[in-house]
């Protein structure tokens, strides 16, 4: 899963680059940042389906699940710029760590880097843990 990321996250850096050929202004390090950012969310989110499917063994269940969270998730940071309510509940989203804060524009800061890897590696140990209770031996 991770690779399969890192694989799509690093070609659509390479067109964006490719893209500074035709007058896209964009800083480099900036897209560097944007693009760790983007495969941190997709890791993260990719963890959380394995987590649910670990703590419910229903792939139906997990899938759903997470794709609820995944859409919550980018409505929140999506809104939260037009709908006033919404705004202090943009941090609850993980699309606003990974490209909701105008990372692009001005990079992903290290709070952004370490709220997307913090999410990823203890939704991952949550999912070791929920793992080692099924009987695969």
């Amino acid at each position: 899963m991770t690779v399969q990321a890192a694989i799509v996250t690093v070609v659509v850096a390479a067109c964006v680059y490719i893209g500074r050929a035709f007058e896209l202004t964009l800083d480099p390090w900036h897209v560097a940042t944007a693009t760790l950012a983007m495969l941190l969310l997709a890791i993260d989110l990719g963890v959380i389906a394995l987590a649910l499917g670990a703590a419910t063994a229903n792939r139906g269940t997990a899938i759903g699940i997470a794709t609820t969270i995944a859409s919550v998730s980018y409505l929140l940071s999506s809104l939260a710029p037009a709908v006033s309510w919404i705004r202090p509940l943009r941090f609850a989203s993980l699309f606003y760590w990974a490209v909701g804060d105008q990372q692009l524009a001005r990079g992903a800061g290290l709070g952004s880097l370490a709220v997307l890897t913090i999410v990823a590696v203890t939704t991952a140990m949550t999912a070791i843990l929920a793992f080692r209770r099924f009987d695969v031996h």
